[in-house]
């Protein structure tokens, strides 16, 4: 596969003929019960994503370079790509050291706060790039309040204009060369303020469809590369067949 992460996402979409990104957000709290339903459900839906997001759902009851790393192991053994939603926001150091365990454990991709600042988000991205990994910045999240503060109105150190926290977010992945942004499938009208800004040079990528209330086909009908998808998948009663509609619902949309 290439050697660079947006590279391999499209790689993995086509061969898959998928957009979706499965969110591996189990609600088992034991680790046996967590790592056979990740197994599981990989093995399941393997012909209708195109990559697994991971959280702290799986990394913290599970054993990272052990049960984690398998779960990486087995996504990659169907070429798809595995990304840690860790919203990564320390200092560098930390973040350092953070993100080196987690390549180490095999992910192709972490997400970042972009309340970490423009020092630390260019740190990253320059730390997953030595790694031919990427970095996926936090742009505009998907749940209710997320205007408390992406939407607040502030005004740009730089350039003294007024503007909303998540237009300054976005011209510093502009600055950086961020390889991916989360913006809501909630917001399409943001989505579509990113996309006519980064596309063909940033991948978006949008939660909140289903269960938030976010609509997959309008996301992508804005500008959404690849959608993540949960808990509509996970929960429901025929988890493949429901992966197999959203396929189908999604792919031809550009």
């Amino acid at each position: 596969m290439s050697d660079n992460f947006p590279a391999r996402m499209k790689e993995s979409s086509n061969k898959h003929k998928s957009k979706i990104v499965l969110a591996l957000d189990i609600n088992y709290t034991d680790r046996d019960s967590v790592i056979i339903f990740a197994k599981n459900t990989i093995n399941l839906l393997k012909g209708y994503i195109c990559a697994v997001k991971i959280n702290f759902h799986l990394l913290l009851p599970l054993d990272f370079y052990s049960e984690v790393k398998a779960v990486i192991d087995l996504a990659h053994s169907y070429d798809l790509q595995a990304i840690a939603d860790v919203k990564l926001n320390d200092i560098g150091n930390t973040n350092e050291i953070a993100l080196s365990h987690l390549w180490s454990g095999g992910f192709d991709a972490a997400t970042v706060s972009s309340f970490v600042g423009f020092n630390g988000l260019r740190d990253a991205i320059s730390n997953a790039h030595e790694k031919n990994n990427g970095i996926i910045s936090l742009v505009y999240m998907s749940h209710k309040s997320a205007a408390d503060t992406y939407g607040l109105q502030i005004v740009d150190p730089k350039s003294g204009k007024t503007m909303q926290m998540y237009e300054l977010f976005l011209n510093w992945v502009e600055e950086l060369h961020a390889d991916g942004i989360i913006v809501g499938a909630t917001v399409p009208e943001v989505i579509k303020q990113c996309s006519d800004r980064v596309k063909n040079k940033t991948l978006i990528f949008s939660p909140g469809v289903g269960r938030q209330g976010g609509d997959a086909r309008n996301a992508l009908a804005n500008g959404t590369d690849y959608i993540i998808i949960g808990r509509s998948i996970l929960e429901s009663n025929e988890p493949d067949k429901e992966a197999a509609k959203m396929r189908e619902l999604t792919w031809e949309i550009t």
